[in-house]
């Protein structure tokens, strides 16, 4: 169910301090080739960055958009304060001459540097849980298969760990990990290993516990799912952390999933 939430003021908002308001920026529709882009203080393009714009170019899509901030630099050109690889997508695109532009009316560079500090910082960056909520609305199939795996299971997803709070068996919020079995084994494999873990007495599930139980079902004449559970109970999660982290300790070798799989199958009678 959709649940719309009317934009309100917050709570204590008449009693905040504010400064001036600078005049608005104005919407402009700009030739990419009146766009530039000031080294001093944008970001170098990396790997990661030269990833991301061959992704916009292969992928792009007005609805995934937002509208660069520029600001005239006196010569006819507009500095892009923020958009970088929006821009060089669209310039490397090959069918895309102009681009939506917030105008701003920085004047000097150091105001523009400023405008490119606030809108990289002023803000709340999306958590992994924040983006997979999203992704199930939107319908993605992986997300949409946790989704479906972690109601099956009875287990419950949150959004971050908080060292005193205590956590029903099954509670879980390693989305990451959910997702790669989802991607490997449906939401079949993700009802089945969170299963094995909240009947196990698990709680929070270490996402590594679930790749181990993973490594574990899809060998060869693995352990029943029950058998698996009554292992899990058999001591309690302090215990059954302490044996992976001395494991690793012993076996530096051993990926943090292959740690929880030997220390399982240790425990199963």
């Amino acid at each position: 169910m959709t649940t719309l939430r009317k934009l309100a003021p917050i709570a204590g908002a008449e009693k905040i301090i504010r400064n001036p308001v600078p005049p608005p920026p104005k919407l402009a529709w700009l030739q990419l080739d009146l766009l530039v882009i000031d080294e001093s203080y944008q970001r170098s393009l990396s790997g990661r960055s030269m990833a991301l714009i061959r992704k916009l170019v292969a992928h792009w899509d007005w609805n995934c958009f937002k509208p660069l901030s520029v600001a005239p630099i006196g010569d006819g050109r507009y500095e892009i304060v923020d958009g970088q690889h929006t821009a060089m997508a669209a310039s490397s695109h090959g069918s895309i001459d102009t681009l939506p532009c917030l105008v701003l009316t920085a004047e000097t560079r150091e105001a523009r540097a400023q405008a490119f500090v606030g809108i990289n910082s002023d803000r709340v960056n999306l958590t992994r849980f924040a983006i997979y909520r999203a992704q199930v609305a939107a319908g993605d199939p992986e997300a949409v298969a946790v989704d479906a795996g972690v109601a099956a299971a009875g287990a419950t997803l949150i959004d971050k760990l908080q060292p005193w709070q205590e956590y029903e068996p099954g509670s879980c919020a390693t989305v990451a990990t959910l997702l790669q079995l989802a991607r490997s084994g449906g939401k079949n494999r993700v009802a089945r290993l969170l299963k094995i873990a909240k009947a196990g007495g698990v709680g929070p599930v270490p996402g590594a516990l679930l790749k181990g139980l993973e490594l574990i079902t899809t060998t060869p004449e693995p352990p029943s799912d029950e058998a698996l559970s009554k292992a899990l109970i058999s001591i309690d999660n302090d215990e059954l952390g302490r044996r992976v982290r001395q494991k690793r300790f012993q076996r530096p070798d051993l990926t943090p999933a292959a740690a929880w799989a030997d220390v399982v199958r240790s425990l199963v009678a």
